[in-house]
């Protein structure tokens, strides 16, 4: 992908063929990390990507997202989040925040959902 123009065309062309919609996504110079509901058949899909991308697939994973007004302008939210995570080990798979102002989205893995929502409430919402 590194200075390939139309890349994301290409990988959104593909997900358009096959009418899949794509939830979030992250990008960089060299990856594209995107997440799509588990109710999607994504064998043919995958077989078609692979055509133009090297295609990692993890199943069985969850998104969590902090949302609140204008939560990106307030300073350390992300920080505080991910730090207690870290310190449950729990892994941040994937962060996806854009312009949005209402919420910071990122991806753990299924068998730790319940454990980050319940540690993310205690430090959001317990010591209010």
């Amino acid at each position: 992908m590194f200075l390939a123009y139309g890349y994301l065309y290409k990988i959104f062309e593909v997900f358009n063929i096959h009418k899949i919609p794509v939830d979030l996504i992250s990008t960089s110079e060299v990856n594209v990390s995107l997440t799509i509901e588990n109710k999607y058949e994504v064998a043919e899909l995958i077989k078609d990507l692979k055509e133009i991308a090297d295609v990692e697939l993890y199943p069985s994973r969850a998104s969590i997202s902090l949302i609140g007004k204008e939560i990106n302008q307030e300073p350390n939210i992300a920080g505080k989040a991910f730090s207690i995570l870290g310190e449950k080990g729990i892994n941040i798979e994937m962060i996806s925040s854009g312009s949005s102002k209402i919420n910071i989205s990122f991806v753990v893995n299924q068998e730790l959902a319940d454990l980050c929502v319940r540690e993310l409430h205690k430090v959001f919402f317990e010591n209010e």
